[in-house]
């Protein structure tokens, strides 16, 4: 995986009996690697191969490997190029969309022969089985390609400008994932689920999730110094996940390396309404009596959402309890990454503004936001009343704030500094729990 810096190339002279000529490559590092080009049974024409490569080799897009398959490319791009760049869910997605998709429709045809059409048919045969993972394919093909071109394996990259076919993602929602009661909660029913999660090892990813919408995996990796009970805020700054770099020999602890966040933008700091900073509170009490009482066993690694031996989670330890909780209560059969949409949905439904919604996500850009997690015209209809009716009964007047005019709030620093804003969401769902 490596470009040549420099090369030199022969006069066609014969061959055994036919016509060719040598190319001589140079590299960074000083190494060098001799071709022999040949089989032309006229001079003319192998004189007209030679002035090609030659423009191709001045504007550096002369193909090193013409024998090198798309399957070979793809196996060393990924597992060389970027296994050390992306995380192990990233690297899971793209390993099993190569060998079911990419691998068995083109894996076979020489990178130097792949062309559009080769390409187009890929898309519309894996749309037909599934479009995310036709949209998935796009995004390793162009990745893929791109770099290939940068390195001299094709001329020119083949994928640019194709997309998924047009009457694909029209019938099948390409880009949205709209919102609706099936896979969100309304506000009784965030409720609900708080108020019956208490007292479980749940409630605390639970209001983490669907009061501040955090990830899963950012949940987990938060620590109690990752608070500043000054201002009443939690930074979040890693999670945990598989470290595909990193030789773990216990394979328990696998999925429990802290890793970089998802983004640079996910990194970011979120005020804490008053419940769940009080949970926070009662949490630190339970870890430093658990310390105490296990102190020869008890791993002093200050996560909050940690076992009693204060051992990190893994991401599949919320799925049977959080299922468990939503049958005990009866509500819709949602994931636990829902939650987020959730709290998502609700805002936009008050008209906060998408920039503010963004930033506290942690997403670089407000389309995001508006793509995945919410559709305006299918934000669930239950949720349509005002959160003003329930402030004045729950604040004291002296903490309330007026608020901005048409009740929007216009950039992110405005929704992290507005006090009203910030207890918002949390103090509707106290005012709940309060009134049972």
């Amino acid at each position: 995986m490596r470009n040549y810096v420099d090369f030199r190339i022969g006069k066609v002279m014969k061959m055994r009996n036919r016509y060719g000529f040598r190319l001589l490559l140079i590299f960074p590092d000083g190494t060098q690697q001799r071709k022999q080009i040949g089989g032309y049974k006229k001079k003319s024409d192998a004189e007209t191969q030679r002035n090609q490569i030659i423009a191709e080799l001045y504007s550096g897009r002369y193909v090193l490997n013409e024998t090198l398959t798309v399957g070979e490319y793809f196996d060393m791009w990924l597992n060389d190029v970027m296994k050390p760049k992306i995380k192990a869910s990233t690297y899971s997605t793209y390993y099993y969309n190569l060998k079911n998709h990419i691998i068995p429709k083109i894996g076979g045809i020489t990178v130097s022969k792949l062309n559009r059409g080769h390409i187009v048919e890929l898309y519309r045969v894996v749309s037909q089985h599934s479009l995310e993972s036709a949209k998935q394919s796009r995004v390793i093909i162009q990745t893929a390609l791109r770099y290939a071109e940068q390195n001299n394996y094709i001329a020119c990259n083949p994928a640019d400008g194709i997309r998924i076919p047009k009457t694909e993602h029209l019938n099948m929602g390409y880009r949205n994932v709209n919102i609706d009661s099936q896979n969100t909660l309304s506000v009784d029913q965030l409720s609900c689920l708080i108020e019956i999660s208490r007292g479980t090892t749940m409630y605390l990813p639970i209001l983490f999730a669907g009061l501040l919408g955090l990830r899963k995996s950012e949940i987990l990796g938060l620590k109690y110094s990752d608070v500043d009970y000054l201002n009443r805020t939690i930074h979040i700054q890693r999670q945990l996940g598989r470290d595909l770099n990193k030789d773990v020999i216990n394979p328990k602890t696998a999925t429990k390396q802290e890793i970089p966040l998802k983004t640079k933008s996910s990194d970011r700091i979120i005020y804490l309404p008053d419940i769940v900073y009080n949970s926070i509170m009662e949490e630190r009490q339970r870890y430093e009596n658990n310390k105490r009482r296990r102190s020869n066993q008890f791993q002093d690694l200050n996560y909050i959402c940690c076992s009693t031996y204060g051992r990190p989670r893994s991401a599949s330890f919320v799925y049977k309890p959080f299922k468990k909780l939503l049958r005990e209560s009866n509500l819709p059969d949602i994931r636990f990454h829902d939650l987020r949409h959730t709290y998502a949905t609700l805002l936009m439904k008050d008209d906060v503004s998408l920039k503010a919604i963004s930033s506290s996500l942690g997403h670089a850009k407000t389309i995001l936001s508006v793509d995945v997690y919410g559709d305006m015209k299918k934000i669930i209809e239950d949720c349509s009343s005002d959160m003003d009716s329930f402030i004045a009964e729950i604040l004291p007047e002296e903490v309330l704030f007026e608020r901005p005019i048409n009740n929007v709030y216009t950039d992110e620093q405005s929704f992290l500094n507005n006090t009203l804003l910030k207890r918002m969401l949390g103090v509707k769902l106290y005012g709940f729990l309060l009134a049972k």
